[in-house]
């Protein structure tokens, strides 16, 4: 028995050694050459590696972001026509996905990408990738700054603007000198966000840009729509003015300036970076259409604290413009009687920066009233954050709530402000008192107290009419009833419930498709937690939608893909609309986690997974 088992260990370890042995890291480009302002792919492949580890990936001149991994696996069997016998080919692995945004053109060298499997390490072959600098020329001009420029404060607005200046040909009207079919194409890599900085949502800053397909205006990133089988680029329109521009050979010409403004508040202090635009399309000049590259230098800009020399102990965060005023209810009140004192902070600035002012150290305040410690109720509506505190006046004598102080940090002006709110009339009369006579109640010489002993708590009560009766009289009550019922009940359904677990465990299959709606709703509930549009939070719904259509379907979850999942829907005819919604929504994910398009609105997403998971529920 010890041999057998020494020769079960050695095989188990030659097994481990050899699977590791397999792993093999490959590495490829989504294009081997780009313009200077593009961003590519870069797709790591670990095959034969159940467990591999994502790497760290830093390459100099190159921002490089994780885009998200998914595993696979897939197995096939295979007919060796020389010995004609079968065997069975397993492929599994895992995929991953970077994105490269080159800074610099040239030619750069990506070093072998390291995977850590099992303990041990596979490095990929190294890749080269050629960036090309657009061509000088006139005739397409971009333009990128910041406002305010070079510094500004954590928390300051500041606006990131692109202009894109198309020289304008002399015959041809007053539209724009865009080709139909081959519309402009706009990288924007901030045009959904940039670093850790604070933004509007993607689609209530996007959508007033978008236009109707069939008209003029640019594409940008990779935002498209599904049209019936095939994938449209959104179209957008910025708002266009006309300038004129002196250029290099002396002589005015007219351009066609089109303006895209987006506003940012920093949320951390460093060194940043608003990238460069890259314009990639066709236009029409005076000599014909020409197909022109242009792009933009990134802008750089300093985010600074707000000094603390100089700040105020009544500064709680506020970094803007504001108003600031006071108020308080009841304005007539007794000595010691609470009354809320209303304090209001209204305009540009983070709200949410903003802290409770400490009420304690307002000396004109605390003379005449004294201020609860308790944190006050906090409450924001549109531009204005209000704070509700309780406060009592010490005395009658108090006749208005005294200006409160408040400070904040004014980015205009770049220097601290403190305002002091208008005084509050309040009307505060003595607290009454009773004399001792009130309190006892004297009444002829007697207290109350004593009338009410002598002639209520002392009394005794005789007679045969308030002696309870002991006669015991049968009667069937709701509880008796219950007691009577429920034993048999609670038989017949224990025996029911184990009948039913006896029929799951011998039928897995039921088991999974029970299962399935709870499953999903489950990974749903976890995917809140995920950023927004990250890659893992699309490839993680793509899953919650497969994995519950394999379950109901009692196929294997691996490899059950979008087509595999709308023949199955199809197959058992399910509604042509609630199948189109779900393989809509999963080709949807795929996009964002490998194609590399931009969607938003996880909460919105989610909503709809689970919506269509419950209208499935109905169907499969």
């Amino acid at each position: 028995m010890r041999s057998i088992a020494i020769i079960i260990l050695i095989s188990l370890a030659l097994h481990a050694a050899a699977s590791a042995a397999d792993v093999e890291v490959i590495a490829r480009l989504e294009r081997t050459q780009i313009y200077l302002g593009e961003q590519v792919g870069l797709f790591v492949d670990a095959r034969n590696a159940r467990n591999a580890e994502q790497p760290k990936l830093a390459i100099p001149g190159v921002d490089v972001s994780f885009a998200g991994s998914q595993p696979y696996s897939s197995t096939s069997i295979q007919y060796d026509v020389t010995t004609r016998q079968q065997y069975r080919d397993e492929k599994f692995g895992t995929r991953m996905q970077f994105i490269l945004r080159p800074a610099q053109a040239g030619v750069i060298t990506i070093p072998g990408v390291p995977i850590e499997v099992d303990g041990q390490t596979r490095t990929s072959q190294p890749l080269t990738l050629s960036v090309i600098k657009a061509e000088e020329q006139e005739f397409v001009i971009l333009e990128e700054e910041v406002d305010p420029s070079a510094e500004v404060y954590v928390d300051q607005p500041i606006r990131v603007r692109l202009k894109v200046l198309i020289r304008k040909p002399r015959t041809g009207g007053q539209g724009d000198p865009f080709i139909q079919n081959q519309l402009p194409h706009l990288e924007i890599p901030w045009f959904e966000g940039c670093a850790d900085w604070q933004t509007s949502e993607l689609q209530a800053f996007a959508q007033p840009l978008v236009r109707r397909h069939g008209e003029l205006g640019f594409t940008i990133n990779k935002y498209a729509q599904q049209m019936f089988f095939e994938t449209v680029p959104h179209v957008f329109q910025f708002p266009r003015t006309e300038v004129t521009r002196k250029c290099a050979d002396g002589r005015d010409y007219q351009y066609l300036c089109y303006m895209l403004e987006k506003e940012f508040r920093p949320a951390s202090v460093g060194e940043y970076e608003a990238p460069g635009v890259l314009f990639k399309g066709a236009v029409r000049l005076d000599t014909g259409a020409r197909a022109i590259i242009a792009s933009s230098p990134g802008v750089k800009v300093t985010v600074r604290r707000v000094p603390g020399q100089g700040r105020p102990d009544t500064f709680t965060g506020a970094i803007g413009s504001f108003t600031f005023e006071a108020d308080a209810t009841p304005k007539a009140a007794k000595v010691g009687d609470p009354i809320d004192l209303i304090l209001s902070v209204t305009g540009d600035g983070v709200l949410e920066k903003i802290l409770p002012l400490d009420l304690t150290k307002q000396a004109e305040l605390t003379q005449s009233f004294r201020v609860h410690t308790d944190a006050p109720s906090v409450n924001v509506t549109g531009t204005t954050k209000t704070f509700r505190y309780t406060v009592r006046a010490k005395d009658e004598t108090v006749s208005e709530v005294p200006p409160i102080t408040f400070s904040f940090f004014d980015v205009r002006a770049n220097q601290y402000r403190t305002l002091r709110s208008k005084p509050v009339k309040v009307s505060v009369s003595p607290t009454a008192t009773m004399s001792l006579n009130e309190v006892v109640g004297m009444t002829g010489g007697q207290t109350r107290l004593g009338k009410e002993l002598e002639e209520g708590i002392q009394q005794n009560f005789v007679g045969d009419d308030v002696l309870a009766s002991q006669e015991f009289e049968w009667k069937l009550s709701l509880t008796l009833l219950a007691l009577l019922i429920l034993p048999p009940v609670a038989f017949i359904g224990v025996f029911i419930a184990g009948k039913r677990n006896e029929r799951l465990k011998s039928d897995p299959a039921l088991v999974r498709s029970r299962g399935a709606r709870k499953d999903a709703f489950d990974r749903l509930k976890r995917l809140e937690r995920l950023p927004d549009a990250s890659p893992e939070f699309c490839g993680e719904l793509s899953k919650v939608l497969t994995f519950y259509a394999a379950d109901k379907l009692n196929v294997p979850r691996e490899g059950f893909t979008t087509d595999d999942l709308r023949r199955s829907l199809r197959d058992r005819q399910i509604d042509s609309a609630l199948a189109d919604a779900a393989t809509d929504l999963v080709t949807t994910c795929d996009s964002g986690r490998f194609g590399g398009s931009k969607i938003s609105g996880n909460a919105e997403l989610i909503q709809k997974a689970r919506d269509i998971v419950n209208r499935l529920e109905k169907k499969l």
